[in-house]
């Protein structure tokens, strides 16, 4: 009985993170607007259930700084990450893709942008586009 749980758990884990990634994100962004830019990375967080946490994090490249800030976690890992003056107010927005509910013959796939407050800062996402894939 324990060697059918071990597969079992072993093979949940393998699916697990064959359907989130395993791969990372990391750029460089001036986020705050301060011309200095920020290192941004992205790392696997808490295991779930049904995913894993994924969290976009930021880090200042100047020497000594303590914690890297979390930008932003998402359920699972995000399909895209980039980041673009979308309102044209001369800071860098979130924008980013992720699969979302699945349907009997598609699967949501949908696009959102977060705005920056100038400090690097970014308000809840908001849906721009949702196509069927």
């Amino acid at each position: 009985m324990k060697i059918r749980q071990a597969v079992f758990l072993f093979m949940f884990f393998g699916f697990l993170l064959f359907i989130t990634g395993c791969d990372n994100y990391n750029t460089y962004a001036d986020l705050s607007g301060d011309g200095k830019p920020e290192i941004i990375f992205a790392d696997y967080g808490q295991t779930h259930w049904n995913y894993v946490d994924y969290n976009l994090m930021a880090r200042s490249g100047e020497v000594g700084q303590a914690e890297p800030r979390l930008i932003r976690r998402f359920k699972g890992r995000p399909d895209q990450i980039q980041f673009t003056d979308i309102d044209n107010d001369g800071d860098l927005d979130l924008v980013f893709s992720a699969y979302g509910q699945t349907h009997w013959s598609y699967k949501d796939y949908d696009t959102y942008a977060a705005k920056n407050d100038g400090s690097g800062n970014f308000g809840n996402p908001e849906l721009i586009n949702r196509q069927k894939k």
